[in-house]
């Protein structure tokens, strides 16, 4: 769920329920918003192990929030090359037309 234009800092609180059997574990789920920052919450709902393994499974390890890294290089497409690709294409185009035209005029006289 994404919420736009709350006003200034805003807290807020986020809550699960119906997990009942489950054990929850959150991230973000209670905070403040500041403006121009974007918050996240998170949910893991973990239910023990079942079947003849006898015992349960340990709790997954939780998850941390990703922090942004300007030290990643760029991805996507870089339209620089296409562009001059196609700009060179288009000057060849050209440069054939305007010889075939100058070359079929040399036979024409007499």
């Amino acid at each position: 769920m994404k919420i736009d234009g709350l006003p200034g800092t805003t807290r807020y609180t986020v809550t699960e329920s119906d997990n009942s059997g489950y054990r929850v574990s959150s991230s973000g789920a209670d905070g403040e918003i500041l403006p121009g920052v974007e918050r996240t919450a998170s949910f893991n709902n973990y239910r023990g192990g079942s079947g003849g393994g006898g015992g349960s499974t340990p709790d997954p390890k939780p998850q941390e929030e990703p922090t942004p890294d300007d030290s990643l290089p760029q991805t996507g497409q870089n339209w620089m090359l296409p562009f001059l690709l196609a700009a060179a294409g288009g000057a060849l185009v050209a440069t054939g037309t305007w010889m075939s035209r100058r070359k079929g005029r040399k036979h024409d006289d007499p």
